[in-house]
């Protein structure tokens, strides 16, 4: 799989995923941070990337409807300092390793669950 990292998520989390032997680029390290979230999302569909973020505003289907994006994970956290979104990365890596996200799969994951919503296969 692979990923891009949105500014407001620790640097850190993009070594993780690539030791976990993923492939994942920041929004810093290519040199594109502020870029609007319209066009975030545009790349990462572009790069076939799945985005992660600290942003609930990826949450709305209406402007980012399921499908027409590779996947948006968000964490949705009490806090939102390094160590605690490093932990729920971790967590949630163990829940990609159970059941691998569908394209379009848009993931939520908060301090105590993680929901997915997908969408229903054409046909």
């Amino acid at each position: 799989m692979r990923f891009k990292l949105d500014e407001n998520m620790p640097v850190a989390v993009a070594e993780i995923l690539r030791d976990s032997g993923y492939d994942a680029e920041t929004v810093y390290s290519e040199a594109i941070s502020g870029i609007s979230d319209p066009d975030l999302l545009d790349l990462c569909r572009h790069e076939h990337r799945i985005l992660l973020t600290l942003d609930l505003d990826f949450a709305n289907i209406v402007d980012y409807p399921g499908g027409s994006y590779p996947g948006i994970v968000i964490f949705r956290l009490n806090s939102v300092g390094p160590d605690a979104v490093l932990v729920a990365v971790r967590r949630w890596l163990v829940a990609v390793a159970e059941s691998p996200p569908r394209p379009g799969a848009l993931w939520i994951v908060s301090n105590n669950r993680i929901r997915v919503r997908t969408t229903p296969n054409p046909g």
